[in-house]
Parts: structure tokens; C-alpha cells; sequence
């Protein structure tokens, strides 16, 4: 099996003049909100954050596709400034392709006004640089097959089995924080993003030619804060990248432990449990809990939902997560209507 991928994928490179990338999607969407909008850039809820997580998803027996993620949030409040800083470092494997991306994001935030001070603007922009190498060259092209098998010489060369290119983004988001603590109230946001706006070069073949999609995303939902120890969270998203658009919605809850049975005074521990519906394609089971407000560890898997798979034999992706909140205890900002770890 693994040689019919190279050859579907040799064969694809042959026949597509202009090589269009794909975005990797996630099972736990909001583990790294830099991939959504540069808007999230120093989305914290204490002085600093720092999320790694993997995923892997396994097309057949002896094929995977696997994303490593870290990615980091400082949030910035100062006299003349309030917004934070963001980092993302990524790494995906799919077939015989690597990309590896490294984006730096800044956002600024203002308040919309002493009369809706609960309401908030927020613009981001990133910058970096984008990888895509090819770490097996072992293809087969459509001039090599001779009728009994592919034992011709072939014309198809790469003219590069790596390419460097900058990559801009943008963002900006609204959304409503919270008034008084333990109050049940429902906060909303909405976000929309610029992702790939250069189009960086991919170039395998021409590099002036081959550029990577860019994509186009929006964001909402909101959390449901209610007087008991649980809130819910809904998020919708809708992305449009080349030809193809992707949406997904997901709802999860969660349910805190306080110290000493003191109701939103400092949280000991929180459950997590929710899913997530994407294109009527995937649907997602997420779990994780959470320590003192700081450590957090998540766990999602994928199920197919539909037989019109690219592998009739594929199967789900899992993600795993680990997020450390420093400072999370402090409790100085208010509280996000969108998932933040």
C-alpha cells in the first residue's frame, strides 16, 4: 500500500501544473488558537502560556500523517499599549511532504468604550516562514510505466526538494467578557482571518508558479456561564482555502472542583468533555482535566462519518495535548468567552 501513495502522489505532482496546498486540520481545534486567527496572539489567562500537542492520523496500516505543535502566548498590559505576543512552531508530516513553519503574531487590543467596556477589538498580524521539503523522493511518474510496470526513465525532475518562503497573516476579532463572576451570563465573540496572504511558494517543480492557497477563515460562538460549577462552551468555524471549504462546530463543557467548596473562588481542578462535527465527515470526542488552574492535559479523537474517504481503508486521527498556564492562579484578567488552556 505504502508504494500505491507514492505513486498517487507522484502522479498528482506530474499531472497538476500548480500544486495546491492544504492546511492540516485538528481534532482539538482550539489546543493552538494561533492556527485560527493571529488575533489569539497573548490569549492568556495568567502571565504566560505554553501548549505542545500531536497528532496522528493513520490513512492505512502503514501510512501516518503527523502534526507536531507548540505554540506560546505573553500576554502584553501596559500603560499605553494592551494586546500580547504569540509564537508558533509546527512540523507536518503528510506522505512523503514536510512542512515546517515557524510564525511569530502580535495583537492589540482596545476596549470599545466606557459604555460597553465589557466589549473588546482585538487585531492581530503574524509573520514567519514556511518549509515544504520532500523527505522521500521515491516517486513514480506516469512516462515510466511501459505497460508491465514503471521501468522507464523518467523526464518529470524536481527542480527543488526544498523551498524557504515568508508568510503573512492577519486577523481580527470582537467579543465580550464577562461583568461580575459567577454571574450566568452568555459571552460571545466573532473572528475572521487572513491566513497565507503573500501565498508562499511551495516550488517543487516551479517555484514561481507553485503557490500555497490562501485561506480564508471565520470564527463565533461563545461560552454559557451558568451558577452552577459548569459552563459550556459552542464554537462555530467556516474556512475556504482553494477549492475546498471546511466547517466545523463543536460544543464541550466543563465542570470545576473549587477550594473548599467555595463557589468561584479559586478552582482546584476542572473536567472537561465535548465534540466536534466537521463537514459531516469527522466527528470528534475530546476529554481533559485540569490542575490548579495551570496544567492542563486533553486527549481528542477522530470517527469517520462517511465513506468517501481518499483510503477506503482509513482511519481516525487522535491529538493529544499538554498546556501550562504560569501565573493562572493570579486570576488578574477577566474571564474569555472563546476556550483558551
Amino acid at each position: 500500500m505504502r508504494f500505491s501513495i507514492r505513486i498517487f502522489f507522484g502522479l498528482l505532482f506530474a499531472w497538476i501544473g500548480v500544486v495546491h496546498a492544504q492546511d492540516p486540520s485538528y481534532s482539538i481545534i482550539y489546543s493552538h488558537p494561533l492556527l485560527l486567527t493571529p488575533s489569539f496572539a497573548g490569549v492568556a489567562m495568567g502571565d504566560f502560556n505554553a501548549t505542545l500537542s500531536h497528532r496522528s492520523r493513520v490513512t492505512t496500516p502503514s501510512t501516518n500523517f503527523n502534526t507536531s505543535i507548540l505554540s506560546a502566548n505573553l500576554p502584553v498590559n501596559t500603560s499605553f499599549a494592551e494586546g500580547g505576543l504569540g509564537l508558533l512552531v509546527s512540523s507536518d508530516v503528510a506522505g512523503g511532504i514536510r512542512t515546517s513553519e515557524a510564525q511569530l503574531a502580535f495583537a492589540y487590543e482596545a476596549p470599545l468604550g466606557t459604555k460597553v467596556r465589557y466589549h473588546h477589538l482585538r487585531a492581530g498580524f503574524q509573520f514567519g516562514m514556511v518549509q515544504r521539503q520532500l523527505i522521500d523522493t521515491d516517486f513514480k511518474f506516469e512516462d515510466q510505466f511501459d505497460g508491465l510496470g514503471f521501468n522507464m526513465p523518467t523526464q518529470d525532475k524536481f527542480d527543488n526538494i526544498s523551498v524557504l518562503s515568508p508568510d503573512i497573516s492577519m486577523g481580527l476579532m470582537w467579543y465580550r467578557t464577562q461583568k461580575i463572576k459567577g454571574n450566568p451570563e452568555f459571552n460571545h465573540y466573532l473572528g475572521f482571518a487572513m491566513h497565507h496572504i503573500n501565498r508562499p511558494s511551495i516550488g517543487f517543480f516551479d517555484q514561481g508558479q507553485e503557490k500555497m492557497g490562501m485561506r480564508t477563515s471565520l470564527i463565533g460562538g461563545g461560552r454559557l456561564r451558568t451558577r452552577t460549577p459548569f459552563d459550556f462552551n459552542i464554537n462555530l468555524g467556516y474556512m475556504i482555502q482553494n477549492n475546498s471549504s471546511l466547517w466545523n462546530a463543536s460544543l464541550f463543557a466543563r465542570y470545576v472542583l473549587y477550594e473548599n467548596n467555595v463557589w468561584f473562588g479559586r478552582e482546584k481542578a476542572a473536567f472537561m468533555l465535548g465534540g466536534t462535527l466537521r463537514n459531516m465527515e469527522a466527528a470528534t470526542v475530546f476529554g481533559g482535566f485540569q490542575l490548579q488552574r495551570t496544567l492542563t492535559l486533553g486527549f481528542g479523537y477522530d470517527f469517520l462519518v462517511t465513506n468517501e474517504t481518499l483510503a477506503p481503508t482509513a482511519y481516525g486521527g487522535m491529538q493529544v495535548m499538554c498546556s501550562y498556564l504560569f501565573g493562572g492562579q493570579k486570576y488578574r484578567n477577566p474571564e474569555h468567552p472563546f476556550p483558551s488552556f
